[in-house]
């Protein structure tokens, strides 16, 4: 008879792999897909106003949060009456930085919905002819959102300031110097020469009604380490309240 075959191998099925959950997409990439997050919309109030024309209050989520407010006629296609009669809404608002494209509904005199964001090409030309970095999406959604524009570096220049590089523009964004507040302390006097030391004075709370108030108290043209002196001990002249 024929010898006897040998059993065959054991075969194993593979193992079944539990699949690892995607990364989160980096900020620069969603960007670059146009990709933005959440707003949320009202009319802004007397006070937030201040006497000027008619303007709404915004807030971002993407996914950190900011607010602002800003005059109503800067959103092409905002209906006034979408503020109070409600429904579908589709408006874009446009900075030098980019375009943000908002769709979503109102009711009740507020507004929800989501917003992607567009980088402008020229503004990021503007700034490689200025001699910058050519911006990242990111970096450019950072500037459009805080409202720091080609105007900004225009008033550095006026005012004899070094040239920020494109990195330390998107940080001033994060912070409380925008135009309005360069050309008032330029306008009192402080301009000096490198835009991190405007931040250092707004980052402490000096700001240009600070500045006011001492020179009221017959304090002008402090020089800055002594007005972050003054800030920082919450004393104006000798027991007085820094407080403007």
């Amino acid at each position: 008879s024929a010898d006897a075959q040998p059993p065959a191998p054991e075969t194993r099925a593979p193992e079944a792999r539990i699949a690892e959950p995607p990364a989160p997409t980096p900020l620069a990439e969603r960007l670059a897909r146009n990709v933005g997050g959440e707003w949320a919309m009202r009319a802004a109030t007397a006070d937030e106003v201040g006497g000027g024309a008619p303007a709404v209050h915004v807030m971002l989520w993407s996914p950190g949060m900011n607010t602002f407010v800003l005059e109503r006629a800067r959103f092409d296609g905002l209906a006034p009456a979408a503020l109070t009669s409600g429904g579908d809404a589709s408006f874009t608002m446009r900075r030098d930085a980019g375009t943000f494209r908002f769709v979503g509904q109102f009711r009740d005199g507020r507004g929800r919905g989501r917003f992607v964001f567009q980088p402008s090409s020229a503004f990021a030309d503007s700034l490689e002819r200025l001699g910058m970095d050519r911006p990242t999406p990111a970096q450019q959604f950072e500037l459009a959102r805080h409202g720091l524009e080609l105007a900004f570096l225009d008033e550095l220049a006026a005012q004899g300031y070094e040239r920020p590089t494109t990195r330390e523009l998107a940080r001033v964004a994060l912070t409380g110097v925008d135009l309005a507040y360069l050309r008032a302390m330029g306008a009192l006097g402080y301009r000096f020469g490198r835009v991190a030391a405007l931040v250092r004075l707004s980052n402490q709370g000096v700001d240009p009604a600070f500045v006011r108030s001492l020179g009221a108290l017959g304090r002008p043209a402090l020089p800055a380490a002594e007005l972050l002196r003054l800030r920082a001990d919450g004393d104006v002249a000798r027991g007085r309240s820094a407080d403007p």
